[in-house]
């Protein structure tokens, strides 16, 4: 399987670079970059910091160091040994190193050293969740929902961002209450389970205005109906 990282690639770093917050903003918004955007030189990441990441395969990324991660695979910013960041990478993929991994499906999916390749970014970031990877789950939960047309799609999609967000990933837990919330997707809206998912997503600002969009009165009936129905359970996510 070829990768896109090698020589080619930092030959075009100097010239062509994705602009990482529209390519960010794109991914998030689930829709492909029409263009590359030029933004000049992109920054140089902190020295080793993936190499730091990928040296701890059972220690999930901190929040500093993924956004410094989405960063670098979107081409915002590049290390300054290139060619070696890059060889252990691609090290670290082979032995499917989940961060690695996801680094990869950026990539593909943002188009940094090839054009933007969805199939590939979803293979990889699939192999990143099997190996733990909560935002690849994320991920791949959210390109269900955006892709669904039928309930079997939808129910796939809520699985993955369940998944996510039982293995302790906030933003996952947050999005499942404003999709139950709102029936984003075309989910059926459920209050209770929008509730359960506030909850569970904390204690941010965001978090406490759902669980009191969901109605004081209901509270009590929510949890005897969560409790009961052993809610939230993790779903298939075929």
């Amino acid at each position: 399987m070829s990768l896109p990282f090698g020589p080619q690639r930092l030959r075009n770093l100097r010239s062509l670079w994705l602009g990482s917050l529209i390519a960010i903003a794109y991914i998030l918004a689930g829709a492909a970059p029409s263009q590359a955007v030029d933004f000049g030189t992109p920054q140089l990441c902190p020295d080793g910091f993936l190499n730091q990441i990928l040296s701890m395969p059972g220690v999930p990324p901190a929040d500093h160091q993924e956004r410094l991660i989405v960063s670098y695979a979107t081409g915002h910013c590049r290390p300054a040994n290139g060619l070696e960041t890059e060889r252990k990478l691609r090290e670290a993929a082979n032995k499917n190193h989940r961060v690695a991994l996801f680094v990869l499906g950026l990539s593909y999916e943002a188009g940094i050293g090839a054009m933007p390749d969805r199939q590939r970014a979803k293979s990889f970031y699939q192999r990143a969740a099997q190996h733990g990877s909560t935002r690849a789950m994320h991920q791949l939960g959210l390109d269900r929902l955006r892709q669904a047309n039928d309930e079997p799609g939808r129910k796939a999609g809520i699985a993955w961002l369940a998944k996510a967000a039982q293995q302790g990933r906030s933003v996952s837990a947050l999005l499942l209450g404003q999709i139950y919330e709102t029936g984003r997707y075309g989910v059926t809206r459920d209050a209770c389970k929008a509730r359960v998912w506030f909850k569970r997503a904390g204690s941010s600002a965001t978090a406490a205005a759902g669980i009191r969009s969901a109605g004081a009165a209901q509270t009590k009936n929510c949890d005897l109906q969560v409790a009961g129905s052993g809610y939230p359970k993790t779903q298939s996510t075929r």
